[in-house]
């Protein structure tokens, strides 16, 4: 489907995904949560026993040798997956006039100002979207428009590809993880 289209409906998606995925954003929110995780599991694990100076080390060298993994896979493998699956979504669903409306929406600072408040309003687990007053006009201008409703369902839709793909890339980057991770552990100290 993407070959298929026009050079300038290929452009408009990846300007969209680009500025409403930030890959660049959503890396380094998956490696923050990483380190939340892995330092969950290392307290859980270590049950109050306090480490040596070795087991410290280890336990150092393999979290930064999983982040290091994580975040080649994101960058070679996760993050263009996501990028792709919108370009395609948004080719398959709309037209090059609403593709080009949509570009230009989410590429100005009213569409990066409503994208950050988007992410807000997930990392504070409220749902509720606060855009910036100063944008809040043009944000509901476009939101109302016929591609702004229509995003509005085909987000709906997509949201879940998007959290099934990404569960998958971790179920297949986990093992490189976990290589590299007890590779980085058994290394002299």
């Amino acid at each position: 489907m993407l070959a298929a289209a026009s050079t300038a409906a290929q452009s408009s998606a990846t300007q969209i995904a680009q500025a409403t995925f930030q890959p660049e954003r959503a890396i380094a929110d998956a490696l923050a949560q990483w380190d939340a995780q892995f330092d969950a599991g290392v307290t859980r694990a270590s049950v109050g026993r306090t480490m040596t100076a070795d087991q410290e080390a280890r336990k150092n060298r393999a979290k930064a040798a999983g982040k290091a993994e994580l975040s080649q896979q994101l960058r070679t493998t996760g993050i263009p997956k996501m990028l792709h699956l919108i370009e395609a979504d948004y080719i398959q669903n709309f037209s090059e006039e609403e593709l080009r409306e949509a570009a230009i929406f989410w590429t100005s600072p009213a569409g990066q100002a409503f994208t950050t408040a988007m992410q807000e309003a997930v990392k504070n687990g409220t749902g509720r979207i606060v855009p910036p007053a100063q944008h809040a006009a043009a944000i509901n201008r476009y939101m109302t428009s016929a591609t702004g409703r229509k995003e509005s369902v085909r987000s709906g839709i997509l949201r879940p590809v998007l959290a099934k793909e990404m569960g998958l890339f971790m179920q297949q980057a986990q093992p490189k993880i976990d290589a590299r991770m007890r590779a980085a552990m058994s290394a002299a100290s």
